[in-house]
């Protein structure tokens, strides 16, 4: 069996810090992945959200979306059994994304705009944890 270099190791986590990142900043605005929002199928205000989100991740709207849209597949993909997801990443779509996950959580935007602004000192301490389980 081959063995894994430290570098892919450090790579998968840079990665799965970004994605997290993003998919907590999306959470933010329903508008992106709920059908239900009246303002969802509102193409200039979804690209205003983007644009928000990207700012905040010093990214491009444009990459923000179509690494949202690459997370949003694989995490379908997932829930079928046919691949493997980083367990954090699969746990944050799913509060995202399952409407029962959401409600039984009950989390607030605000709350979660709350979690988004402690320093990254806390959010490595996040991943640290996180990386001894799995």
């Amino acid at each position: 069996m081959g063995r894994i270099h430290p570098r892919s190791i450090v790579f998968v986590d840079s990665q799965v810090r970004k994605d997290s990142r993003l998919v907590r900043w999306v959470k933010l605005w329903p508008i992106i992945f709920d059908e239900s929002d009246p303002l969802h199928f509102d193409a200039v205000e979804r690209r205003k959200i983007w644009e928000i989100i990207a700012e905040n991740l010093q990214s491009t709207a444009q990459v923000c979306e179509e690494r949202w849209k690459t997370l949003l597949d694989s995490y379908e993909t997932c829930k079928q059994g046919t691949i493997v997801m980083h367990e954090t990443l699969y746990e944050l779509l799913e509060e995202c994304l399952d409407t029962n996950v959401r409600d039984a959580n009950g989390i607030s935007r605000e709350l979660d705009l709350l979690m988004l602004t402690t320093s990254e000192e806390d959010d490595d301490l996040f991943f640290e944890r996180d990386e001894r389980s799995i």
